[in-house]
């Protein structure tokens, strides 16, 4: 039997792991971000406020409070769940993108998410058809056929037929590069599907955020200009009051 020969990382696709591994650092960085924010918004929030307010004269406010404040929460909490799905995704095999590509099981589901991942299979495919021969090209003709020749190679190798299992070197490392591109491939098309939706969900936090604090925290009317005039119309009692005691005349020097 051949002796295997020792895998390069740029033969089985390493640069596309260490991509792969950057991308998933940078979303679990964007999942601490989030939680923080909303932890520090959270934090910052006045809502003891809320208790200042009653519904028959402030049931407006208080319905624009709790809104701002679900708009804010849920905001966060989908970046939060989005993010999460990057870390928490399957680490693709060559025998689940040769079953998808024959049976096509993602696209016929009845899930949306499922749907989502078949279409980007689809694009897997058409790249790799395009790198085929920087990655499989010297081992198989497709991705069945590789799947088939790795089976094949396996199964010879377990019965001790060295010369049909002298190619099982060069398929794995054949198969190491399609998977590492393909995850690689994955997490990247995620990552730009998020980035989007990351923005707009921080749009409306702050929308949320910025509507709980002016509804719960209303102008105090009875302070300021009306204290001052309360103020000096006592005043004003007080010296004619006093003008008339006196029997004198009133001065406003």
């Amino acid at each position: 039997m051949a002796t295997p020969v020792p895998e390069s990382s740029d033969t089985a696709g390493g640069g596309h792991a260490a991509a792969t591994q950057a991308i998933r650092t940078t979303a679990r960085w964007l999942l601490t971000a989030a939680a923080g924010v909303g932890a520090a918004l959270l934090a910052g929030l006045q809502l003891t406020s809320l208790g200042s307010l009653t519904w028959s004269d402030d049931w407006l406010r208080i319905i624009l409070s709790l809104v701002g404040l679900l708009l804010g929460l849920s905001a966060i909490c989908y970046m939060i769940w989005a993010t999460s799905l990057i870390l928490t995704d399957t680490w693709v095999t060559l025998a689940q993108l040769h079953l998808e590509k024959v049976h096509s099981r993602l696209r016929g589901s009845t899930d949306k998410r499922d749907r989502v991942r078949g279409e980007l299979y689809l694009k897997l495919y058409e790249d790799l058809d395009v790198y085929r021969d920087e990655l499989f090209g010297g081992a198989a003709e497709s991705i069945t056929d590789l799947y088939s020749k790795l089976i094949t190679a396996n199964a010879a190798s377990r019965d001790n037929k060295h010369e049909e299992a002298k190619a099982l070197p060069e398929l794995r490392r054949a198969t190491a590069g399609v998977v590492q591109y393909a995850n690689y491939f994955l997490a990247r098309e995620m990552f730009k599907k998020l980035r989007p939706r990351l923005f707009g969900a921080a749009a409306v936090t702050v929308v949320g955020i910025v509507v709980f604090a002016i509804a719960a925290n209303p102008p105090d009317s009875s302070g300021g200009t009306g204290k001052s005039k309360a103020a000096s119309q006592a005043d004003i009692r007080a010296r004619t009051g006093a003008v008339a005691d006196s029997g004198g005349t009133m001065s406003y020097t």
